[in-house]
């Protein structure tokens, strides 16, 4: 008999000490591997950093945080490593927030200078991950006029980029620019003499002259006559004006903040007092 009366296996081995062993022969093998493989190192995909130098504006500072911004101000991770840096620092002003007057209508807006705010445009140098041919700081995409946060051992502040500038031909371009369906209180405070300056100070547009101020046309249909007529919009008007145009020139196309300067396309002016838009109708170089 394999088992006696025993209970033992071929008359030496208890069968419960036979079934213990033959688990454990078993089970230790099984420990070992799972040990092994909880214990693999997996290699993270390595990341592709690169560094990059971005114009940004830093904005929103009060009095006591714009002092301490200076040349060279340093942002470092959790592991000591410099990220960033402070490579070229502007001229500060004060910071402009926009209203908007009427929901429906996102072209009428005003600009109005924030007192006890202020803002100053820097370059920064970045150490940036390359994703999905995108750009990304602290695990935030790197998108313009989309803010993130640059932290030094000082301050802690909301950097916004800006749209970069190229080596390019800059000259002066005299356009005429209709703005349509003002807003009585946006008309009201258009005029001549008002400028435009880019984020380091320095002027790019110039409001020259007034040439026209009228009030807006609607159609109407004379039911009489069954034909459309136009009439005058008590509370819109349009502006025509002349504008001097800081322009950049790519190729044999000329550019005002990256849009295209030709008769149609519509051109934003923005003075210390609102941002208008309206469309070029007339080109004078």
């Amino acid at each position: 008999m394999i088992i006696d009366e025993k209970g033992k296996l071929f008359g030496k081995v208890n069968i419960i000490d036979f079934l213990v062993i033959m688990i454990l022969f078993f089970l230790i093998p099984m420990f070992y591997f799972v040990y092994k493989i909880k214990n693999i190192k997996v290699e993270e995909p390595k990341k592709e950093i690169i560094e990059i130098e971005l114009p940004c504006s830093l904005i929103k500072l009060p009095p006591e945080t714009l002092k301490l911004i200076a040349l060279g101000d340093k942002e470092v991770d959790i592991r000591g490593n410099q990220i960033a840096e402070i490579s070229s620092i502007g001229e500060s002003k004060v910071y402009q927030y926009k209203f908007y007057l009427y929901p429906n209508n996102p072209r009428d807006f005003i600009m109005k200078e924030t007192e006890g705010l202020y803002e100053i445009p820097v370059k920064l140098k970045l150490n940036v991950e390359v994703k999905d041919n995108n750009l990304y700081y602290k695990d935030k995409r790197i998108m313009f006029d989309t803010p993130f946060n640059f932290q030094t051992d000082k301050y802690k502040v909301i950097a916004e980029p800006l749209m970069p500038g190229y080596p390019r031909k800059e000259q002066w371009l005299k356009v005429k620019v209709k703005f349509s369906s003002l807003s009585p209180e946006l008309s009201g405070i258009i005029n001549q003499g008002h400028t435009e300056k880019d984020d380091y100070g320095r002027i790019v547009g110039k409001l020259e002259e007034i040439l026209t101020r009228k009030p807006s046309e609607i159609q109407a249909l004379k039911l009489e006559e069954s034909k459309l007529i136009f009439l005058n919009d008590p509370y819109r008007s349009d502006i025509t004006a002349l504008l001097n145009l800081l322009c950049t020139q790519i190729n044999e196309e000329f550019y005002f903040k990256n849009y295209p300067i030709k008769i149609g396309s519509q051109i934003n002016f923005t003075s210390a007092y609102y941002i208008v838009s309206g469309t070029i109708i007339d080109i004078k170089q």
